[in-house]
Order: C-alpha cells, then structure tokens, then sequence
C-alpha cells in the first residue's frame, strides 16, 4: 500500500499552478496523485488537452511519483440506453494517457431503480470495463451504501456478478461508509478482492442545534431559523470533515484489514478546499504514515 494525494481541491478548484503542487507533494514523501478527470465545468475528460496531459505525466515522473487514480466524478447526465454512462470510455482514455492503473467513478444518483436503469448501467460498464483491460486500466465504482444501486452489500455483490471482470471493483471511502453507521472493516473483509481503490477522508459529528426563535411577525407567528422536527423527523447530526487523522476514524485498523486481504493500491487523501494545501499535505502524510507504520508487517510509508 502507498499514500497518494488527491489534487482535485487544488488544483482544479483553487487553480493552483500543477508543477508546484505536485513538487510539494512529492517532497511531502507521497507516491502518487489522484487527477480528476473532469477539470472543468463540461464534465468531460476530453476538455482535459493534450498539453495538460503530457505536463502532469511528465512531472509525475521526473518526481519518481505516479497517477494512481482519475476520477470521472462530475455532475453527468443520468445513463440512457442512448448515452449510457457519459464519459466513462473517454476517463479511460484519459487514465490511459497519465499512466494511471484506476478510473473511480459513482452512477448518477437520479437514475431510477428498475431492471432497465440496472442493466444500462451493467451494459455501459462492462463496455467501458472491456476497453479499460486492453489498456491495463481497472474501473472502480463508489460504494456507498446509500446510493440506489448499492443499498444493501448484496446489491454490490450482485452487481459484481454482473458486470463478470476482475478490473471492475469498488472505490472503497471507509468514511462515508462510518459516517453512514456501516463497518468499514467488515466490508473490507468480505469485498477485499473487490478493492481497487481507497479514499482517506476524516470527519467528526456535530450536534444539531436546537431552532433558534426569531422574531414574531406581523400576525404573530413565530419565525425559526430552521423548521422544527418532530419525533418522526429527528434531526441529523452534521458531518464536519477534517484532515485524515484528526477526526473520529480510526485507519490503524482499516489498514490492517486491508493488508490482510493482499490491497497493495494506492491510499489516497482527500481534503476540502477549505483546508490550507501545506497543512493537508504534511498533516495527513504524518498521520497516515503513522497509522500504517502500525500494521503488522506493513512499512510505515
């Protein structure tokens, strides 16, 4: 296993310049980056130029680093047997170009439950799945738990089954899976060899505040800041989300589970734009270098 950095926050939200980031995340001792695969507003890998694609593989290999992963997330157009999945062959392209073994990606979420959205996005993968392996790309879907096609682990299993290729796995993020009161090291256990994929994000639960009484208008009525939930509607804590290894996960024992299962991709860092770049760098190295020093048999870096 290695730690990689995901540069999306960065540079393609904050536009900070690509040779300086990487260089500073190289010299933080990372391996490898993660790219997203839609850079701009049109969501597609195409608007990712030639030029933009021979910089950041050229720098990712004179820093003797590597391009884990391209992430084909963005706001997509619901599949149709028409348009299938968007995008999905051309992020393979993509990962293709910039070296990188993994395409993530997560099905768009409006698409309804039924047996002809199911096999359009069964069809549309294995397609891509099928041009991803004549280029030693591997395709990986998130696997959250809440979504429409992944609501209970047997769903993935299924789809597993139906797609039928050892380059089609999941994109595995322990934290939404935490978050959403699931076992991240349970679902390590029985879907390892499914692991293609590990996203490290961190976060903590605020409570939520009760509504605040506003003033009282013209008829009397009592104005809140947010309407009042009642005992069939409790209210949800609020997800604040921290910098890998200061917040309420615990990766010692993620890590070790996934090393028992043979994982040897990346693990890759997540920060959120609002998170100083020097700070989320240096801070996360330290911490997930830490946690991964712990494991048995596994090197601290």
């Amino acid at each position: 296993m290695r730690l990689a950095f995901d540069t999306h926050a960065y540079i393609d939200v904050q536009d900070f310049p690509i040779v300086a980031c990487l260089e500073r995340i190289a010299k933080a001792g990372y391996g490898g980056i993660d790219v997203a695969g839609t850079p701009d507003a049109t969501s597609n890998p195409r608007a990712f130029t030639p030029e933009r694609r021979r910089l950041i593989r050229g720098t990712v290999e004179r820093l003797r680093m590597h391009v884990a992963a391209v992430n084909a997330q963005g706001d997509e157009p619901a599949p149709t047997p028409d348009n299938k999945i968007p995008n999905l062959k051309d992020a393979v392209d993509l990962a293709s170009d910039l070296g990188a073994e993994i395409v993530s990606f997560s099905v768009p979420v409006e698409v309804p439950a039924g047996k002809d959205a199911w096999q359009v996005v069964v069809n549309s993968i294995t397609e891509a799945t099928r041009v991803g392996s004549s280029r030693h790309v591997a395709l990986a879907v998130d696997g959250k738990s809440t979504h429409w096609l992944n609501k209970r682990p047997d769903d993935l299993e299924e789809f597993f089954g139906a797609v039928a290729s050892e380059d089609f796995g999941v994109n595995f993020d322990p934290s939404l899976l935490a978050i959403e009161g699931g076992d991240p090291v349970a679902f390590v256990k029985r879907f390892g060899k499914r692991i293609r994929h590990v996203v490290l994000r961190d976060f903590v639960l605020l409570p939520v505040e009760p509504p605040k009484e506003g003033k009282t208008g013209e008829a009397g009525a009592t104005k809140s800041e947010q309407p009042p939930t009642t005992a069939s509607e409790p209210t949800k804590p609020v997800v604040e989300y921290r910098i890998p290894g200061t917040g309420s996960m615990k990766y010692t024992p993620i890590f070790q589970a996934l090393h028992d299962v043979g994982y040897k991709g990346a693990l890759t860092v997540v920060a959120n734009p609002g998170v100083k770049f020097d700070d989320a760098v240096d801070l996360a190295y330290e911490k997930m270098s830490l946690a991964m020093g712990q494991v048995n048999n596994e090197p601290g870096k």
